[in-house]
């Protein structure tokens, strides 16, 4: 069906007001797509008549003398476009975009004639074949570099040149994934290649040749405001992606560049303004060693192997959000990556580099954040540091965890993990296990010829977690989905299951009607926000670990877990993490196990498991002590598992999903071991509470003083302690707990309380604190002794 737009002649985009557009199309929720469109004047992609004399000054500035060198560099590149029989490289659209740019900047005609030569000539050679799906990336780039020659040198162009222009994309765009209209295929407005660069690249050509025909513009246009604005702003305010370390700020450069275009020709933000906050989940999670926790299908180990620090490969994205934002602590990192030079390829683009940065934003450093984030629902989740230190590298006496709560599964590149952590000090000590990497079953990376893959990277099987085993839970052994039952988490989320995209949704409209995975319960970190002593997550995973699509009872009723970090500021002992679980399964003979995933060989004594890091291509030296008080001695097992022919094992499949290169194994920092902690009786009901501390390796762990009552059981370690509901409901009747003499007072963190106003009494003291229903917390400091606390 064709777009009838309603547009007014008298606005005025001279002053760069915005104009809407109509469509009869209908959206993915049935109405009308309103959309701005592209403004009369030029130039209007990347630059307008209200911003081109601040990217004169720019390009003239001496913080962006290296990079004026470099456009000249590449305009001089080539002299020709594409010699016969040869194929596009980034040299020749490099040259393209700077030859345009000097003269949409310096009025170089002769720089403006050779770009629009080489556009002529590049076209052609691009998929000169007419094959489905062939280089597309390439060809999207292309489109990129077409957009900005159309735009900035329009008049040097004939309505020859702009009819072979406009007939060549077209093609390009028609032959790509999804064809053009985009109707081929599955198209997903949440995840997969359809968040990538065809739109806003398509969105960008289609605003340079809006006159020519609005075709172009109104087809990207109307998926951008109709499916992809808002399936991204409902995960927006997380601020995290949840397609990974990896494929999340990927996806992410494609989102903002859509924002950074639009914006740039003069209309308003299409996403809500949480969209400049999605990378600091990236900053958090950016260790001492400089490698960002590997979260979902990471596919970038380089940053491992060579050593040169784990860049984002999204560059660009980190760029235009600390312009477009205006955001000091992005701009930080922007400075901090630039400082790497050439290890990342993001610098060969001249002109890009150029127009994303905004010169005269200053930075703040990351360190003066706090040093825990909450990111909300629908990822939930918790990263918590006890500093940043971001210069002494391995030396650095940081310590840090992420906790994950992630109330949904996308699909996708996202794994079956909720509940996972990670823990960092001085080395990966608790590690996200597995890799996106060249599977031993099959030569692809992912998709039903990879076995590692789909039995056991993205499962939950890999994760620090648990795992709870119906033994007839249904399965199909030829399904690349259910080859194996390992007792683990489920895809619920609403697309077919036979498909490489994990189950995606169509929207997060779809996803979200079929349920969350993960009720989040509680989260607070205090009582100072800037460096908090702890940071409190909590939440129940039951329904991820049910099929909502088959007729059959829920193998799970409760599975929650509760996660305390201590920020001890010990420098014997910087940090711990208590981990409390409570988990009921429809049957006894339903096997539960905990699981912790290491790079090293844990050794395990009585109720207690120790990991060392060995130096290695860094001179790691960090140790983790994990002392398991539930299930009770009398009733504990601890499996150690791992080792040559069993790193990525599974029990249910008898089988080792091996990786076909096995350096793979150190480049991907995959792991090679894990321990499992199970319980030796059968019982509907288990609890496992463990404490794990991280220290230098020649330190040795606290002591650890169990509580337990008839409705709490809690910890004390050093100066800290911490209580739980013993069966993970909320306590609303009088709670008595009892505290160890310390040399110094007791930071106390009671967890489960219903909200309302408690009386806290003991020692001669008597408080009230105000319990908040997100937090069901009370933080206090107090003498040893026995308290009572009561719900007024």
């Amino acid at each position: 069906m064709t777009i009838k737009l309603i547009v007014s002649t008298i606005l005025c985009w001279l002053c760069m007001q915005r104009t809407n557009a109509q469509s009869e199309k209908q959206s993915v929720t049935g109405e009308t797509v309103d959309f701005p469109i592209p403004p009369r004047t030029r130039p209007r992609v990347l630059v307008n008549p209200n911003t081109i004399n601040k990217v004169r000054k720019r390009f003239e500035s001496r913080k962006m003398k290296p990079v004026k060198a470099k456009i000249y560099t590449q305009a001089a590149a080539k002299n020709s476009g594409v010699p016969e029989g040869e194929k596009v490289t980034k040299e020749i659209y490099h040259a393209i975009d700077a030859n345009a740019f000097l003269y949409l900047i310096k009025n170089n005609k002769s720089a403006g004639e050779q770009a629009v030569r080489m556009i002529k000539e590049v076209m052609p050679a691009l998929n000169t074949k007419n094959e489905k799906g062939v280089d597309d990336r390439l060809n999207h780039r292309v489109i990129y570099s077409a957009a900005m020659v159309y735009d900035w040198c329009y008049d040097l162009m004939t309505d020859e040149d702009r009819n072979f222009l406009y007939a060549h994309v077209k093609r390009l765009l028609e032959l790509s994934e999804y064809g053009w209209p985009m109707t081929e295929g599955r198209i997903t407005y949440l995840v997969n290649h359809f968040g990538e660069e065809k739109i806003p690249n398509a969105l960008a050509f289609g605003i340079a040749s809006y006159e020519h025909s609005p075709d172009i513009y109104n087809e990207a246009a109307y998926h951008l405001y109709g499916g992809l604005v808002p399936s991204r702003n409902s995960f927006y305010p997380a601020h995290r992606h949840h397609q990974g370390s990896a494929y999340g700020p990927g996806r992410y450069d494609s989102e903002v560049l859509s924002t950074f275009l639009i914006t740039q020709m003069g209309a308003p933000r299409p996403y809500i303004d949480a969209q400049g906050k999605i990378l600091y989940h990236s900053i958090y999670n950016r260790r001492p060693d400089d490698v960002i926790f590997s979260q979902g299908d990471d596919f970038n180990p380089n940053f491992l192997y060579r050593a040169e620090g784990s860049g984002y490969f999204a560059l660009f994205g980190l760029m235009m959000a600390a312009s477009e934002f205006q955001d000091p602590y992005l701009q930080d990192e922007v400075q901090r990556h630039i400082g790497f030079k050439d290890k990342f390829t993001h610098l060969d683009d001249g002109v890009l580099l150029l127009l994303y940065q905004d010169e005269t934003l200053e930075p703040k450093s990351v360190e003066e954040l706090p040093l825990t984030k909450f990111f909300g629902e629908p990822i939930a989740s918790m990263t918590a540091r006890t500093g940043w230190d971001m210069k002494k590298g391995v030396d650095s006496d940081v310590a840090i965890a992420t906790m994950e709560m992630s109330n949904y599964y996308f699909g996708n590149h996202d794994h079956l993990d909720a509940g996972h952590f990670n823990i960092y000090y001085k080395g990966p000590l608790a590690i996200d296990s597995g890799a996106y990497a060249e599977s031993a079953e099959g030569t692809g990376k992912h998709g039903g010829d990879s076995g590692h893959w789909n039995n056991y990277f993205r499962r939950t099987v890999a994760h620090n977690t648990i795992l709870v085993r119906d033994p007839d839970e249904p399965y199909r052994p030829t399904s690349i989905w259910d080859a194996q039952n390992e007792g683990g988490q489920v895809v619920n989320a609403g697309g077919p299951i036979e498909q490489y995209n994990g189950g995606a949704p169509l929207s997060y409209q779809d996803m979200a009607s079929r349920g969350k995975q993960v009720e989040l319960l509680a989260r607070s970190f205090g009582p100072d926000t800037i460096v908090p002593e702890y940071s409190y997550l909590k939440g129940d995973m039951a329904k991820a670990y049910a099929y909502s699509y088959l007729n059959m009872q829920p193998k799970v009723d409760k599975a929650q877990r509760s996660f305390v970090f201590f920020n001890l500021k010990n420098k014997e002992v910087p940090a711990a993490l208590i981990v409390h679980d409570y988990v009921t399964a429809r049957k006894a003979n339903f096997k539960k196990r905990w699981l912790m995933h290491f790079v090293e060989k844990p050794d395990v004594d009585g109720h207690i498991t120790t990991v060392v890091k060995k130096p290695g291509r860094l001179a790691y030296s960090g140790k983790l002590v994990n002392q398991t008080l539930w299930p009770r001695a009398e009733n504990l097992q601890i499996d150690v598992i791992g080792g040559e022919g069993k790193e990525f094992w599974t029990e249910s499949a008898s089988k080792n999903w091996a990786l076909a290169k096995k350096e793979d194994i150190d480049r991907f920092e995959a792991g090679r071991w894990r321990i499992e902690i199970s319980p030796k009786k059968e019982a509907a009901t288990d609890r496992f509470l463990n404490v794990i501390q991280v220290m230098d390796k020649e330190n040795e762990a606290l002591p650890v003083y169990e509580y337990e009552t008839d409705t709490q059981v809690g910890v004390q370690l050093a100066d800290r302690a911490v209580f739980f509901s013993k069966d993970g409901s909320l306590l609303k009747n009088d709670v008595s707990f009892t505290l160890k003499n310390s040399d110094s007072d007791i930071r106390v963190l009671l967890t489960d309380l219903k909200e309302g106003n408690w009386i806290l009494k003991g020692n001669q003291r008597q408080e009230k604190f105000q319990v908040t229903e997100s937090a069901h917390t009370i933080y206090v400091r107090l003498p040893a002794g026995t308290y009572m606390v009561k719900l007024e």
